[in-house]
C-alpha cells in the first residue's frame, strides 16, 4: 500500500507534458491565472447552442462559488507584513525590497480585519451572474414562481448569496425569492464541513492532514519552488533571513498568493514584478497539487471526495423532480466554496476534469483556474416543450455550454430521464473505504 501511495504520489507531481505546456503558456498570456482558485471571474460572451424547436426554459437549479474575496487568513497578511516591516527596520533591503516593503504596507492597510471576506469585486461578480441568467433566460422568471436560495454558513458565501438575489429580485419582480443559511442547508451545500456533516469520514481528514502523500509533496516542493534568485533582489543582506530563521521557501509562497489575490481587491498595487513567468508556473503547481489531492480525482484520496459531492447531486435532482412536477418552482439557487466544486465536476464527467492522475502526462490537465475560479458556478437549465413531460437539460459551467457523457444527438441539450438515470447509476457504483 505504502509502495502504491508513493508511485501515485510521484505520478501525479511530475506532470512535465505537453498538457502542463499548455498551462504554463495560459499562465504566460495571464498571469492572473497563476492565481488558480484566487483567479477572478473571467467575464466573456457566449453564444448559446438554440434549444430545439418547442422547447423552452422553465426551471434553473444553479450551485455557485462565493465571489472574490481577501485573503483566507489574517496570518497570512501579519506575517508577511512583520517580516518586510522587520527588514526594512533592520536595513537589509535592497532598493526593490524597499519598495515592496511599501507596497506589503499599503496592500496589508487595505485588507486589515478583512481576511476571508467578500470584496466588492465579489459582489458585483454575483450581480453579473445574476443578470446575465435572468438576460439568458427570461421564461423562467417572468411568471413569477417560488426561488430557493440557500448558502453554507460561512459569511462570504451568505453576502454572495444577498447580493446575487437582490440583483435577481431587481429584473424578476413577480418571483418570491426565500434565503436560508444554516447547518441544515450546509450540509449538501458544503459536504466538507464537519458540524454539518458529524458522519464525515475521519479516514478521510487524516488523510488529508497527515497523508504519506505529504512527505513526497515536501520534497517536490524543494525541487520546484526556487527562491534564490528572487530573495537575493529583495534583500542585500545574504544572510538575514537564516539569522532570522525565516524559511525563504515559506516567504516565497506568502509573497505569490498575496501577488495572485490582488486582482480580487485592489489591482493597482501589483506583485507580479517580483515572478518569472516560470515562477508562476511553479508556484501554481504547488499550490493546485494539494487541491488536486485533497478534492480532485486523485487516485490517493480514495473517491471519499467524490463520494461525498453525491449529497449535492441528489439535492438538485429531488429538487428538479419537485420543480417538474409542480411547475410552481422557477429556480433553486446554492452558494458554496471552490472545494465543492472541484469533486462535483468529477462526479459530473465533465471534460478536462475527471481523469485520474495515475501517470506522469496526465497531471497538469487539471487547471484550477477555469474549473473554479472565484464566483464558478453551475447551471442547470431545464426546457419543456408545452405543458408536457418532455423536459431536456443544459449544463453551463461558468456560464459556457459543456457536453455531458450521455447518449442523444441534441448535445448539449439532454433529456432529463437519460441524464437523471446516468447520474444515479454512478452515484450508486461510488464507495469508500469506510464502507467496503
Amino acid at each position: 500500500m505504502k509502495k502504491r501511495i508513493f508511485i501515485c504520489g510521484v505520478c501525479c507531481l511530475l506532470g512535465m507534458t505537453a498538457v502542463a505546456q499548455t498551462a504554463r503558456e495560459d499562465i504566460a498570456a495571464d498571469p492572473c491565472r497563476a492565481g488558480g482558485v484566487y483567479y477572478a471571474y473571467p467575464e466573456t460572451e457566449h453564444r448559446y447552442t438554440p434549444a430545439p424547436k418547442g422547447y423552452k426554459p422553465f426551471y434553473i437549479s444553479h450551485f455557485g462559488r462565493h465571489g472574490s474575496r481577501w485573503l483566507l487568513q489574517q496570518s497570512e497578511y501579519d506575517d508577511l507584513l512583520r517580516i518586510m516591516t522587520g527588514a526594512r527596520d533592520a536595513g537589509v533591503l535592497t532598493p526593490l525590497g524597499e519598495d515592496l516593503a511599501e507596497r506589503v504596507q499599503r496592500a496589508c492597510d487595505e485588507a486589515a480585519t478583512h481576511a476571508g471576506d467578500l470584496t466588492p469585486i465579489g459582489i458585483e461578480q454575483h450581480k453579473g451572474i445574476a443578470r446575465r441568467m435572468y438576460a439568458n433566460f427570461p421564461s423562467v422568471f417572468s411568471r413569477g414562481g417560488g426561488i430557493s436560495a440557500r448558502s453554507s454558513v460561512t459569511t462570504r458565501c451568505v453576502v454572495s448569496m444577498a447580493n446575487f438575489c437582490a440583483e435577481l429580485q431587481r429584473h424578476a419582480p413577480k418571483c418570491d425569492i426565500v434565503q436560508d443559511a444554516n447547518l441544515e442547508t450546509t450540509a449538501s451545500i458544503n459536504f466538507f464541513n464537519k458540524k454539518a456533516n458529524p458522519a464525515l469520514s475521519d479516514r478521510y481528514l487524516d488523510f488529508m492532514h497527515n497523508g504519506e502523500w505529504i512527505a513526497e509533496y515536501d520534497r517536490w516542493r524543494d525541487e520546484h519552488i526556487r527562491p534564490e534568485r528572487l530573495m537575493s533582489a529583495l534583500f542585500a543582506d545574504k544572510d538575514y533571513l537564516s539569522r532570522e530563521r525565516i524559511d525563504l521557501r515559506d516567504l516565497t509562497i506568502l509573497l505569490f498568493n498575496l501577488a495572485v489575490n490582488m486582482q480580487n481587491v485592489t489591482p493597482e498595487v501589483s506583485f507580479f514584478d517580483l515572478f518569472t513567468g516560470e515562477e508562476l508556473y511553479e508556484c501554481w503547481r504547488y499550490i493546485q497539487y494539494r487541491f488536486f489531492v485533497h478534492r480532485g480525482p486523485c487516485p490517493l484520496n480514495e473517491d471519499y471526495p467524490l463520494y461525498y459531492s453525491c449529497a449535492l447531486l441528489r439535492d438538485i435532482i429531488e429538487c428538479a423532480d419537485a420543480a417538474v412536477a409542480s411547475g410552481g418552482r422557477a429556480a433553486d439557487l446554492r452558494f458554496g466554496h471552490d472545494g465543492n466544486i472541484m469533486p462535483f465536476v468529477n462526479l459530473l464527467l465533465l471534460d478536462g476534469y475527471s481523469t485520474p492522475a495515475s501517470s506522469p502526462e496526465e497531471f497538469c490537465y487539471w487547471k484550477d483556474y477555469r474549473l473554479t475560479p472565484m464566483a464558478a458556478n453551475l447551471q442547470f437549465v431545464f426546457y419543456r416543450r408545452g405543458g408536457g413531460d418532455d423536459i431536456l437539460v443544459k449544463l453551463l459551467h461558468n456560464e459556457e455550454e459543456v457536453l455531458l457523457p450521455l447518449p442523444g444527438d441534441m448535445a448539449p441539450y439532454y433529456r432529463w430521464s437519460d441524464m437523471r438515470r446516468f447520474y444515479t447509476e454512478r452515484m450508486d457504483s461510488i464507495t469508500i473505504p469506510d464502507e467496503r
